[in-house]
């Protein structure tokens, strides 16, 4: 899998610049050059040294630049301003191509490159081999310049001078070369969605590769027509590609090849549902991109893993790897990648319920791909926006951001319609054309058959002629003159024999010509009525389009508009074709929206934009998309949603007021809850502690006293019946006593009075280990020293009931509860286990039709009167987290050391 760079361009130099960098080099060289001059002048040998020296001179320092362009591009930049002037004193148009070739390949790899100055230099070099007449120079410095189109994201360009370079080598010969043109091509036409283009291609260079024995040409090939098949959603024929790729690559040691094809591999496995065999492949691929150092892979490769990990529902992992992949493509100046890696980031915190995380790392996605003018990453990051906005309860951004989302997307839509029917078209176009000149090709054939047929009548009979003369004037020679006309004639029957073997080999000929040429005007039909299929088509999508559609030239004039156009402009459609756009529309002429549109032609990019018509007071959303040729201009009417958008501002502003007044009387109210809530806790405490002091003081003490008794009383007695009747009676108080402790404990444990929370969450997880089996694991970390009284005694009660769901419901005899502090004023309580799980909806609604005491649903209800939260992740199977989140005095929040 070919990477490719889609970073554009924000500052640097623009174009060639040969007057930059080493003064000192320059008049060094020019008093040289004086002094050999004056030389020259007193001795004329002279002149020859001084040139010979300066050719030297410019040779060396030309070659140097074409050794560090690979090395050390920033310095081979450097020195061309020293070249070029020793150039103008030599000049040597060989030199001067290699020379600006030699630079454009510098300008890429600068560690800012700039793309333009690269491309100034491509099409300096291009110029110089043409006019040296150098086809395969000219076939190099295409190449180059298609390259950087390419790295522009210029594609129609690319694939412009690609098709050039591939005809210069198919006419030089050179096979490699045209291999590797067709297997281009076939990448540029995948990145524009020609799918058919794009594999007809790879597998003519396929076919060159084989013929030539280079494997790993072939692996290649295999390589890109799998993720051909894999863009197209043909996985298991995808997935043999691959394989024949890496089969073939694998004997020939590590390489880039290799490793994207296990990447590809990996791909194709994700997609046929076999996440263990896709991670398997991505690690491989992974750990031979380290070993080669291609940084760029690893980061593309880390998104794939995360992508993986995502769909194993393993949220935290993918998150880890799409922030790797982040970091490095940051590092790398990947920005197109970094909108990829942002926006997954962004999806998968969305599903883990932080919004407030994601919102920032979409903030950033949408302002890069606004500024790369990506449209699919851009509708992407609108999405994302109003869901994490919809999330976060501000419904209003939500709203606003899924009409861009909405408006986009459908924008999309038309204009790959548009696009495809506009391909649709030159294709019947060509077909059309090449029938048509395949028939007056047949009909040329048929009149010079006709002609000759003609030709040899002729010939017969100027012969017969020829013998009537020679009768008539020879009449003494008559037995010589019968022997050559019994010779004459009989040649005659033999030409006429010959002629009419020959003209019926003609007419044969002829006839099939004729059949073929009836076939083909049958063929020709078929394809004229496919035509006007296609045609009714294309008019029945652009009549389905509600937009104004106009289609301009490059120099601003229409060629092109649909219905609704002709009712905006209130003319026909005869008026408004070939005028320029400022006829039909006068408030363009010299108005931004003109400058727009120039602008979008030059530089092949989609624009969209608002304009006001103060004539008829509306409001039109302008989107530009230009092809090779002219641009497409989709103008909606969109008076209605500004008029709505500021209606939607003044009453969001009356609301936004309305909502404050609520939410400072509901605060308040809130507040008078909460209060009352801790008041009621604190009065349940005291209640509690109330009785089981009384069990204590009074119940316990009268049983123990009785039990005392009966033992007195079993001593003394002799019958053998009423002593074991006294002594089960005695066990029976026993019981009673260890229940009634039990019961102290349960309605307020005297360790969580006297030592506080922890202490008591330790004890309560060795009571339920002794009494019940049940392991449970203690994660304590980063606890306020001072936890309000009703607060500990409300999250020992929940703990407690978590632990107990656990051993009556969950089927297993292990559990997890962490207490941590994650922010300061809140405390956070989560209870975990692998076990049975249950329905979280079910059974809070079957508490509160039960109206179970001290149930998940009371939990959740008293939390909410605390000002707290309560969030259950279970379902059947699939084991079971609960997480309390109960809000602190501020005043009493001092961290402890963790635990």
């Amino acid at each position: 899998m070919t990477a490719l760079p889609t970073k554009q361009p924000t500052s640097g130099a623009r174009g060639i610049h040969f007057g930059a960098s080493r003064p000192r080099v320059r008049v060094r060289f020019f008093l040289a050059v004086l002094l050999a001059v004056s030389i020259a002048q007193a001795q004329p040998s002279g002149t020859i040294s001084a040139t010979v020296a300066g050719e030297e001179e410019r040779d060396r320092l030309i070659e140097r630049v074409a050794e560090l362009a690979t090395t050390n591009p920033a310095r081979a930049l450097e020195l061309h301003g020293s070249a070029l002037d020793l150039l103008r004193v030599f000049p040597d148009p060989v030199r001067e191509y290699q020379l600006t070739a030699s630079l454009s390949y510098a300008a890429q790899y600068i560690p800012e490159p700039d793309l333009d100055l690269a491309a100034g230099f491509a099409e300096r070099s291009l110029t110089i081999a043409e006019s040296l007449r150098r086809h395969d120079w000219i076939a190099s410095a295409v190449h180059q310049l298609s390259a950087i189109r390419w790295k522009q994201n210029r594609y129609p360009d690319a694939i412009r001078l690609t098709q050039r370079s591939l005809r210069l080598r198919q006419n030089l010969g050179d096979r490699d070369g045209e291999a590797r043109s067709l297997n281009n091509l076939g990448l540029l036409h995948s990145l524009i969605g020609n799918y058919v283009d794009a594999a007809e291609n790879h597998h003519a260079s396929l076919l060159i590769k084989e013929e030539l024995g280079d494997q790993a040409g072939v692996a290649t090939s295999y390589n890109n027509l799998g993720i051909i098949y894999l863009q197209t959603g043909d996985y298991h024929r995808a997935l043999d590609y691959h394989r024949r790729a890496r089969d073939l690559l694998e004997p020939l040691g590590p390489s880039p090849a290799l490793a994207d094809a296990l990447d590809n591999l990996g791909r194709s496995h994700f997609f046929l549902g076999e996440y263990d065999t896709a991670l398997q492949f991505h690690f491989r691929a992974l750990t031979m991109e380290e070993t080669l150092g291609r940084r760029e892979a690893m980061a593309l490769t880390f998104d794939l893993i995360a992508e993986v990990y995502g769909a194993l529902g393993d949220t935290a992992k993918a998150l880890e790897y799409h922030r790797d992949a982040y970091l490095l493509h940051r590092e790398l100046g990947s920005l197109r990648y970094q909108v990829i890696s942002l926006l997954g980031q962004a999806r998968l915190l969305n599903q883990l319920s932080r919004p407030e995380e994601a919102l920032p790392l979409l903030e950033e996605a949408r302002r890069l791909a606004d500024d790369l003018d990506v449209t699919p990453q851009l509708v992407q990051a609108y999405e994302l926006l109003a869901e994490t906005h919809a999330l976060l309860q501000d419904y209003r951004l939500a709203y606003n951001y899924h009409v861009r989302f909405k408006t986009l997307h459908d924008l999309l839509v038309n204009s790959e319609s548009s696009g495809r029917l506009a391909e649709i078209e030159s294709e019947l176009q060509r077909d059309r054309q090449q029938q048509e000149i395949r028939l007056l090709r047949q009909e040329a054939e048929i009149q010079d058959l006709t002609i000759r047929a003609r030709t040899q009548d002729l010939e017969l009979l100027q012969r017969e002629k020829s013998m009537a003369v020679l009768w008539r004037n020879s009449l003494t020679g008559g037995l010589v003159l019968c022997l050559i006309l019994v010779g004459l004639l009989h040649n005659r029957a033999r030409l006429r024999r010959q002629s009419a073997q020959a003209l019926e080999i003609k007419n044969n000929e002829i006839s099939a010509q004729s059949r073929r040429l009836e076939e083909q005007s049958q063929e020709l039909a078929r394809a004229g009525k496919k035509v006007r299929l296609l045609l009714e088509q294309r008019n029945a999508i652009l009549a389905s389009i509600h937009d104004i559609l106009v289609t301009l030239d490059e120099r601003i004039c229409i060629t092109y508009v649909n219905t609704q156009a002709v009712e905006f402009f209130g003319r026909s459609s005869e008026e408004l074709l070939g005028r320029p756009l400022a006829d039909a529309f006068p408030q363009s002429l010299h108005s931004p929206l003109e400058s727009e549109i120039r602008d979008a032609i030059r530089t092949g990019k989609t624009r969209r934009s608002e304009h006001y018509c103060a004539a008829d007071r509306r409001w039109l959303e302008i989107r530009m998309y230009p092809f090779s040729g002219g641009i497409s201009l989709f103008c909606a009417d969109i008076t209605e949603r500004k008029w709505g958008e500021e209606e939607l501002r003044s009453l969001t502003r009356h609301l936004e007021h309305r909502i404050s007044e609520q939410t400072d009387a509901a605060q308040g109210h809130a507040a008078r809850v909460r209060l009352l809530a801790a008041e009621l806790a604190e009065t349940e405490q005291r209640e509690r502690r109330r009785l089981a002091q009384s069990l204590h003081d009074n119940l316990q003490q009268l049983v123990v006293v009785a039990r005392m008794n009966l033992g007195a009383l079993r001593r003394g007695c002799v019958d053998p019946a009423l002593r074991q009747s006294i002594s089960q009676t005695e066990d029976l108080l026993g019981e009673a006593i260890e229940t009634s402790r039990n019961l102290t404990v349960e309605l307020s444990p005297p360790i969580l009075n006297e030592s506080g929370l922890i202490p008591a969450l330790e004890w309560l997880a060795g009571r339920l280990g002794e009494k019940h089996g049940l392991k449970v694991n203690l994660r304590l970390r980063a606890i306020p020293t001072t936890i309000p009284s009703s607060l500990a005694h409300f999250l020992f009660q929940a703990s407690r009931e978590m632990l107990y769901n656990v051993i009556k419901h969950a089927a297993i005899r292990e559990a997890t509860l962490i207490l941590h502090a994650d922010r300061p004023g809140r405390l956070t309580l989560e209870v975990e286990d692998a076990g049975a799980g249950f329905d979280p909806g079910a059974t809070l609604t079957r508490e509160a039709q039960n109206n179970d005491c001290f149930g998940l649903f009371s939990i959740k209800e008293r939390l909410v009167f605390l000002g707290g939260s309560l969030q259950v992740d279970s379902a059947p199977g699939s084991g079971t987290r609960i997480t309390l989140v109960a809000p602190v005095d501020a005043a009493e929040n001092t961290p402890s050391a963790a635990r």
